[in-house]
């Protein structure tokens, strides 16, 4: 039901701006990996958000670091100022991002605790069938396989106890949506490598980090097996990240979009301003904004474009 819904509005209003204003420019790499960060639960934003930065690697990883770092050099909550230079690099390298607001993201899977325990318990359960069949099919893998089914027993171990619910409602969005739009390049392109690095946080600690093999699961279903070599990081929330600086792309984003009161149009400081009109507003050629909300009718999927100001 979802992911029908975000396929839906893909269709109608990302699909034709992402093929002939991005895509087209990016075909000949081969490598490429997913950058996220998320801004949840934070009482002073109006906003729940998480962004998925997509980047091919046609430069050095380390040039880029670098490069990011004389642009950007903390996150955008410790910066006083966003530099115009660093909002044209983003314009104009071959980044691509997709951010989802999640003001609702508890009620997508449930109206009460209760359904939200029920509809998770029904995703692992079904998850350990899939990897059972898996096993059964492919001895060869019988230790990967078994490892991935103690992890998933201890998610479904974890709701049952009513633990770590909210964590783990996270881990299943954050992975879940993030292979939704990896696939949008994965399936277009002649891959080697893809890879998934996220922000340190405590999701990404749940059954022993467990939103890895998450993260590749959800993606090679939406590939439908599509072969490739996934790389990845544990991102606990004390983690050493190496990869900090691409990491600051969708931080950047992420802030921006939960500090902004679209019904007020309002924005708490100047640095969030410069991201959204420097950046963000009448951006169809790299950035996407996607809103999941919900009410008594159901669930809904809209993108979101942001104006220049006139």
């Amino acid at each position: 039901m979802l992911f029908d819904l975000i396929d839906e509005t893909f269709d109608k209003t990302i699909k034709t701006d992402l093929q002939n204003n991005y895509l087209n420019q990016v075909q000949v790499s081969k490598r490429w990996a997913c950058y996220s960060d998320y801004c949840f639960d934070d009482p002073q934003k109006p906003n729940d958000v998480v962004c998925f930065t997509l980047i091919p690697y046609f430069d050095d990883f380390h040039q880029l670091s670098d490069k990011i770092q004389d642009l950007a050099n903390v996150d955008i909550k410790n910066t006083r100022k966003v530099r115009k230079e660093f909002t044209e690099f983003l314009k104009t390298y071959p980044l691509i991002n997709f951010s989802f607001i999640l003001n609702d993201k508890k009620k997508i899977f449930g109206n009460n605790h209760e359904e939200r325990k029920k509809t998770l318990k029904k995703e692992y359960t079904d998850l350990k069938k899939k990897y059972k069949e898996w096993l059964n099919n492919q001895p060869d893998q019988k230790e990967y396989y078994s490892q991935i089914i103690k992890k998933i027993d201890c998610v479904l171990l974890s709701i049952e106890r009513n633990k770590k619910i909210k964590q783990i409602i996270g881990m299943t969005l954050v992975t879940a949506l993030g292979a939704y739009v990896s696939n949008q390049v994965v399936k277009k392109l002649d891959l080697d490598i893809f890879g998934w690095f996220s922000d340190r946080d405590s999701i990404n600690e749940v059954c022993d980090n467990f939103s890895i093999q998450l993260f590749h699961t959800y993606l090679h279903n939406f590939s439908d097996g599509k072969q490739f070599k996934f790389l990845a990081s544990p991102a606990g929330s004390t983690a050493n990240a190496f990869y900090e600086q691409l990491v600051r792309i969708p931080d950047y984003i992420s802030g921006t979009i939960s500090d902004y009161d679209r019904k007020l149009n309002q924005i708490s400081n100047d640095k969030f301003d410069a991201m959204l009109t420097n950046y963000m507003a009448g951006n169809t050629h790299n950035n996407f904004v996607l809103k999941l909300s919900t009410d008594v009718n159901g669930l809904y999927c809209s993108r979101i474009l942001i104006d220049l100001k006139e």
